[in-house]
């Protein structure tokens, strides 16, 4: 059999250190499904905010992208998954570009069902409880600079009522969803903070657009969206 011990191991640690608990269902079949970087993003606040949840799913094998698969449930909605290109339907996204937000979290349970895109299709299934937290406070990123040449971004920001830490993210492109790059070395003085952080993997001339996530590790609330170009500095 075909085992998928290192992702359920990376997968349980991740949804670990996200404030997550996992219920990895295996069974006799080869194909398995596992998620990763998941959270809540946040979208407003006080009375205004909505919630979408937002992840990466992995297959062992083909992931079938249809009407029947996978089938995603939160909060009694049903969500939809896109692959990524170039990964053959072992990796796919759930974004907002896709989805719609709800306005409450109640039960902060995901589960999912998927099928696999083989001669002979498998069936594979997981679920998994966000950790309930407060919501995030306000948030407004004042000022994001990036300096290429030692790929240093600092920031400056109010601090955010229940945010226990801020997360440099990015993505290739708008419909794709933001991935952690470093987390923000922040001081702290008259209410306001002063961040900075070291990306060593931005690649020169690669193009991205960069943000910042406040985060209490079930969900981000983001803002400061800026596109750079590595190695090139921008203000």
């Amino acid at each position: 059999m075909k085992t998928f011990g290192k992702l359920k191991l990376l997968t349980i640690g991740t949804l670990l250190m996200a404030g997550m608990s996992s219920c990895l269902k295996s069974s006799d079949t080869d194909f398995e499904i596992a998620p990763y970087l998941a959270h809540i993003e946040q979208d407003g606040y006080g009375k205004s905010v909505r919630f979408m949840p937002v992840m990466q799913l992995f297959g062992n094998q083909s992931i079938d992208v249809s009407f029947n698969s996978p089938v995603c449930k939160f909060e009694n909605k049903n969500y939809i998954f896109e692959a990524v290109a170039g990964t053959n339907n072992t990796l796919l996204e759930l974004t907002s570009s896709m989805n719609t937000p709800v306005d409450t979290v109640k039960t902060w349970t995901f589960s999912i069902t998927a099928i696999s895109k083989t001669e002979e299709p498998e069936s594979a299934s997981v679920s998994f409880s966000f950790k309930a937290k407060m919501t995030l406070g306000k948030f407004n990123v004042e000022n994001l600079a990036y300096s290429g040449a030692d790929n240093k971004i600092t920031g400056e920001w109010k601090k955010v009522e229940n945010a226990e830490e801020y997360i440099l993210v990015y993505r290739e492109s708008s419909g794709r969803m933001w991935l952690p790059a470093a987390k923000f070395t922040v001081v702290e003085k008259d209410d306001k903070i002063i961040a900075n952080a070291i990306w060593n993997g931005l690649t020169k001339g690669t193009k991205v657009q960069i943000a910042v996530a406040a985060s209490n590790g079930t969900f981000w609330s983001i803002d400061g969206y800026k596109e750079i170009v590595g190695g090139t500095d921008a203000k």
